[in-house]
């Protein structure tokens, strides 16, 4: 049987992975219920989306499962920075699941019209456009800081540009499908954080 010490440091060492597997269990009890797609992004650039997500997570989280050795530290390995990194990173995944919900059925991990699609514009869509990226930035800055290790911070730069890349292409495709109506949505909406009037 571990000891009590073993089993601490287990679960220190995988503290600021727990809010991530809150949201992978949520998103795969979700996973089918969305309409069906009018338009979808095609499936090689999805294929490039997944690839540079395997790469940014295995970076982040590497050797955390043990897949890859530790990586030098940005910052100190200590109890007040992983607490505070794993709580920014909890609210980040709060603010996912607050805006995976809103979208209900028109979610899609791809970027995707849906048959009657229709312009979110409640809970945290009436401030903000892109909530989940906004949420998924706050979640990675705290894994980040709450493993302290310098592959984070370059997984963190992989994702960010891959969102800027595809809340782009998403803005695109809103703005053909909704005209003015988007257009006005965005003069009242931050993109990642609400707007300061």
């Amino acid at each position: 049987m571990p000891s009590v010490e073993t089993i601490k440091s287990v679960v220190w060492r995988w503290l600021p992975g727990l809010p991530w597997i809150v949201l992978v269990v949520y998103i795969v009890a979700k996973i089918t219920t969305g309409k069906n797609a009018k338009t979808r992004e095609a499936s090689s650039a999805r294929a490039v989306v997944i690839a540079f997500q395997v790469i940014a997570f295995a970076l982040l989280f590497g050797s955390t499962v043990g897949i890859l050795p530790p990586s030098r530290r940005f910052i100190p390995d200590t109890a007040t920075v992983k607490v505070i990194g794993t709580s920014l990173a909890c609210a980040g995944i709060a603010v996912v699941l607050w805006s995976r919900r809103h979208l209900g059925r028109f979610w899609s991990a791809r970027i995707t019209l849906k048959v009657d699609h229709q312009l979110i514009r409640s809970g945290p869509y009436a401030r903000v456009r892109h909530p989940l990226y906004s949420g998924m930035l706050v979640a990675v800055t705290g894994t980040v800081l709450a493993t302290g290790e310098w592959r984070g911070v370059v997984s963190l730069l992989i994702l960010l540009a891959m969102w800027i890349h595809k809340m782009r292409r998403e803005e695109a495709l809103l703005t053909k499908e909704f005209g003015g109506l988007y257009q006005n949505y965005r003069k009242q909406t931050g993109l990642l954080f609400p707007r300061v009037r």
